[in-house]
């Protein structure tokens, strides 16, 4: 989740970013350094405005106050670092995700996805020209990566790119983030206009592409879908909607389809934008 100074960066195209871990070896993107350094104000932010939809009853829990309590900075191991840079000198750093021992991510700015292990040995994968930003895994091991500007789904093979499907008839902006199910089905996100041309705002559609290329209008008027996430049992989809302050949740079918549409958070005063799972499909 971002804080709407995050946003004013957004579009910054040469202003230098860097990737940091926690002691526990999560990725925090500046987005997250942010947060981090006011930690006490926002864990009182987090208490107060998070209430989180679980499960398909409808039953709300504050998850944060109750069943996962965030430990104030004075709790933290004295001499412990809470963060460190493990890359520097990015321009801005989206996507990542962990596989295969090390963090994968897109540096769209310098069109580049590249990896990072844990002896931070930094590797360029491969050049996307047209901006490379969400990327997945299907089934098999594939990398898939979401090129923005062309609006398509590129596969990488044998250090190569190829097109999996266009997008641009339903993506009525850049592509953003995505997320690949258990299935090799990914849901590719998109501004919905162009920022860059001073358009306003317009809602837009959530893409699915199957994994034989089929393009699908899997989810209609979604705020700026940006970060994306499928619970571990493969039944819930939830989306960020950047510009409209909250995270939807949807059913997935066994088909993929979407459906049962819900709010799953409101957050007022953030900008949500990469989301994730712990390790208990939190």
């Amino acid at each position: 989740v971002t804080c709407p100074a995050c946003t004013a960066e957004v579009h910054r195209e040469r202003t230098t970013r860097s990737v940091r871990l926690t002691p526990e070896g999560v990725a925090l993107l500046p987005h997250a350094q942010r947060l981090l350094a006011d930690w006490e104000t926002v864990r009182e932010r987090l208490k107060q405005q998070f209430t989180l939809q679980r499960g398909h009853d409808g039953e709300a829990a504050n998850l944060v106050a109750q069943n996962h309590p965030i430990p104030s900075a004075a709790s933290a191991d004295k001499g412990r670092k809470l963060m460190d840079v493990v890359v520097d000198g990015l321009t801005f750093p989206e996507g990542p995700r962990w596989h295969g021992g090390k963090l994968w991510f897109s540096d769209f700015y310098s069109h580049r996805v590249l990896t990072v292990d844990l002896a931070r040995k930094l590797e360029t994968v491969v050049e996307v020209a047209s901006r490379p930003s969400g990327l997945g895994f299907t089934p098999d091991g594939a990398l898939l990566i979401v090129s923005m500007l062309d609006r398509r789904l590129l596969r990488l093979e044998g250090g190569r790119t190829r097109v999996v499907a266009d997008l641009s008839a339903l993506a009525t902006g850049p592509c953003n983030d995505m997320v690949v199910d258990g299935r090799g089905r990914a849901y590719v996100g998109n501004f919905g206009f162009d920022r860059h041309r001073a358009e306003p705002p317009r809602t837009t559609c959530l893409v699915r592409v199957d994994p034989d290329g089929t393009v699908t209008r899997a989810a209609d008027d979604l705020s700026f879908p940006n970060g994306t996430v499928i619970t571990p049992d493969g039944k819930t989809l939830i989306v960020a909607e950047t510009l409209a302050h909250r995270l939807t949740a949807f059913e997935v079918a066994a088909d993929g389809t979407l459906g049962h549409r819900r709010l799953f958070a409101q957050l007022d005063d953030c900008f949500p934008d990469g989301i994730c799972l712990d390790a208990e499909g939190a």
